[in-house]
């Protein structure tokens, strides 16, 4: 981080390094050769101020809350001032089951997603039963973190179920990865340097930022009338969070907010950005493995700019699609059908749309 300067090293001595000093300063009549009395008796203290040093090295890197810590000394220097790192949450789904009314679909039923490096399990949390002929049955992953976030359809279940004909689901959404070192630090500097103090802007800002799946929200005071606030959310991903992220929010701030506070919790407003361009491949390219290399870069490009530049550069957008080796030409390049940079207001995100690339 650019604001966290780092701790010096601190010189920890090899043990040979330390032993020579020490026979140096044994009177030179004496026989200092290895396997003689004095070099056996000055070697297990070498050794000893060794080890103590290390633990020395250990306090000094720890006695300060810093970027070099390890992980599990970070987490635990930030709780004493009460921040804890943010847990990883599960992904969650429904998937929709057809076949033989009164099929009972019991609570515990494993569905399997096989992906290329990845086998995940996700579990049923209800029990259910067919009801004319379908019903919709809520999921989870076993797995906490983004890793359970997949796509549609790609679930089977690890049994069959007498009476089930077909499942089929939405991409199962809401997963998010345990809070990183980088923003654990920054969300405790922030805290420290701006304390939150009797339901105060900073005090919503971190009740919010404390919950796991937010990475960045804004907090508009008096929004609408005396006692009101509005908590805008935005998750890793540069999107509004899953509805499950925003209530746990809401109902956790109206758990500590001031008597009287009326808090409202939202995600963030997404902005469709779609793009139109003409383009002319090399010749050992398609327009489909093209567009494949064009949308992570957008993406990233568009996640950048969410609560930190409300311009969505039309040249910038130009520029990426310069930068794909694959493409030796276009024109006619639209976003949102004109050429004109759009402009994010203060709720909005902008996030892609459609993307269609033609010859």
């Amino acid at each position: 981080m650019d604001d966290v300067v780092l701790i010096p090293d601190f010189e920890v001595q090899e043990i040979d390094e330390i032993h020579e000093g020490m026979l140096e300063n044994v009177n030179p009549r004496y026989d200092k050769t290895e396997g003689q009395f004095v070099w056996d008796e000055t070697r297990p203290f070498a050794n000893e101020s060794h080890k103590l040093q290390v633990i020395i090295e250990n306090f000094y890197f720890n006695s300060v809350i810093n970027s070099s810590m390890a992980s599990q000394q970070l987490t635990l220097r930030t709780r004493e001032f009460g921040v804890d790192r943010k847990s990883a949450i599960k992904a969650k789904g429904a998937i929709h089951f057809t076949g033989e009314t009164g099929t009972p679909i019991p609570v515990g039923t494993i569905a399997r997603y096989i992906g290329i490096d990845d086998v995940l399990e996700y579990i049923s949390t209800e029990d259910a039963t067919i009801s004319a002929g379908e019903a919709n049955v809520p999921f989870e992953c076993t797995t906490p973190g983004a890793i359970g976030n997949i796509p549609a359809n790609s679930l089977r279940l690890v049994e069959d179920i007498p009476g089930i004909d077909t499942i089929g689901h939405d991409a199962f959404v809401g997963g998010v990865d345990e809070e990183s070192d980088e923003a654990l630090l920054k969300r405790f500097l922030e805290e420290v340097r701006n304390p939150g103090i009797s339901g105060n802007p900073a005090h919503y800002r971190q009740w919010a930022m404390s919950r796991p799946g937010v990475a960045e929200c804004r907090v508009y005071p008096v929004w609408n009338g005396g006692g009101t606030v509005k908590i805008v959310l935005l998750d890793e991903n540069g999107k509004a969070p899953t509805q499950s992220i925003i209530d746990d929010v809401q109902q956790y701030i109206e758990s500590v907010c001031p008597i009287g506070a009326d808090p409202t919790v939202v995600g963030v407003n997404e902005v469709l950005i779609n793009i139109e361009v003409r383009i002319q491949p090399a010749s050992n390219a398609d327009i489909e493995t093209i567009r494949q290399q064009f949308i992570p870069a957008i993406q990233e490009y568009l996640k950048s700019l969410a609560f930190k530049d409300p311009l969505v550069r039309w040249t910038r957008i130009s520029n990426l699609l310069g930068d794909i080796t694959d493409i030796i030409d276009y024109e006619n390049l639209t976003v949102n059908g004109g050429t004109a940079n759009i402009e994010m207001k203060n709720e909005d995100v902008a996030v892609l749309g459609e993307v269609n690339f033609y010859e």
